[in-house]
């Protein structure tokens, strides 16, 4: 990776640059992909203009998956297809895996009648694909064999051949409820996209830990910890002397 640029930052800020409390809450809450939802943002110019099949028109906690993990266990040959086709587009079955492909083998077939069946207008004619993922590797790629490698990365189909207007309105809609058994995602290969999960909160539903509020109240304690741990603060120290900001941590 290479070195981050000391002037990254814009001059003004690193000058108006304030330490932070650590348990201040935390800022930028709304550029987190992680709290959007489904239809947010600039709706899409084109609409459908009389789609062949009947969807539920409601909203669904925004799908985000990082690049690697979209690509990580479908061959080279289908990541050279994604890589050099800005059409393509990532489409994520519910409960998509091994039992649910041989449920529904035309599965593909399946969506790329209903995308073309949304009759969105392009300006010029595309001609949509949904690809099967061809057989899967491992991290260390060699060939899937067992159940547990099977499902260790999504079950992602390959959409290719549509038009921006299309490409516009399926990531913007993003998941379509066909029926109680048919639900389809749209999910873009973007490799700018970043996590901003910190950790998964797990615990036995018996206990009620897990609680509406709860995530804050560990948060504190996360931030508590950490600002107290000389490692940490020397870090912090470290990135933000590359951006030019003077001071420390420690302090």
């Amino acid at each position: 990776m290479p070195a981050r640029s000391r002037h990254a930052v814009p001059v003004a800020a690193i000058t108006e640059f304030k330490w932070p409390n650590p348990l201040d809450p935390p800022t930028d809450v709304e550029l987190n992909p992680h709290e959007h939802r489904s239809q947010s943002g600039d709706t899409p110019p084109i609409k459908p203009q009389g789609n062949t099949t009947l969807f539920f028109i409601t909203t669904y906690e925004r799908i985000v998956i990082l690049f690697n993990d979209l690509t990580a266990a479908i061959t080279d040959s289908q990541c050279d297809t994604i890589a050099n086709d800005p059409t393509a587009i990532a489409v994520m079955p519910l409960g998509a895996g091994p039992m649910f492909m041989n449920k529904h083998p035309e599965i593909h077939n399946h969506i790329r009648d209903f995308v073309v069946g949304l009759k969105i207008t392009e300006e010029t004619q595309y001609e949509p694909t949904v690809y099967l993922p061809e057989t899967r590797h491992n991290h260390t790629h060699k060939t899937v064999t067992n159940a547990s490698q099977a499902y260790a990365k999504p079950w992602s189909l390959i959409l290719t051949g549509v038009g921006p207007n299309l490409k516009a309105y399926l990531l913007w809609f993003q998941t379509f409820a066909i029926a109680k058994d048919l639900v389809f995602s749209f999910v873009p290969y973007d490799q700018s996209v970043q996590s901003w999960v910190i950790t998964d909160i797990g615990a036995d539903p018996t206990l009620k830990l897990v609680v509406p509020g709860i995530e804050t109240k560990m948060l504190v304690e996360v931030k508590t910890k950490l600002w107290k741990d000389d490692n940490f603060r020397r870090i912090v120290d470290n990135i933000l002397g590359q951006e030019g900001v003077e001071g420390s941590a420690c302090e």
